[in-house]
């Protein structure tokens, strides 16, 4: 016998409305493009923006000499899996000596450097939204 307290997706009342919400802003964007890691975060909002919108989704991961072949495989293994179309642009932020320094606010450079690609991506390609996944810890984050 199922729970009464959940639904038929297995989500309990608050995180059901949680999700419709999610799903009706993410329908309401139109085109997106995903700031895809591969992460949990990222992979679970390209599921959820796929499921909205399908081949109006597109997840975006960032190829540097940040990441290795090894932590890329498994976003890739994952967005197929997902179905959702996926693409592999080149960041630089190894160029900018801020980011290099590899102080605290590394990641702020790297955010921009990444961003402003996508940012230039979803102009040429008529993308309205780009959207990026984040657990509450990263709000602590520069």
């Amino acid at each position: 016998m199922q729970d009464p307290t959940v639904d038929a997706l297995g989500l309990r009342p608050e995180l059901a409305r949680k999700m419709n919400a999610l799903m009706a802003d993410l329908r309401g964007m139109e085109r997106v493009i995903i700031a895809y890691s591969g992460g949990v975060d990222s992979t679970f909002l390209a599921r959820a923006a796929f499921d909205a919108l399908g081949e109006n989704a597109l997840a975006v991961t960032a190829i540097s000499e940040s990441y290795s072949e090894d932590e890329l495989q498994p976003g890739r293994d994952a967005a197929a899996q997902i179905g959702i179309p996926h693409r592999e642009i080149r960041t630089y932020e190894m160029d900018n000596p801020l980011y290099v320094a590899n102080n605290p606010d590394r990641c702020y450079h790297c955010k921009t450097e990444l961003f402003t690609r996508l940012s230039a991506l979803a102009k040429t390609e008529g993308y309205s939204v780009i959207i990026a996944g984040y657990i509450a810890d990263d709000r602590g984050d520069y």
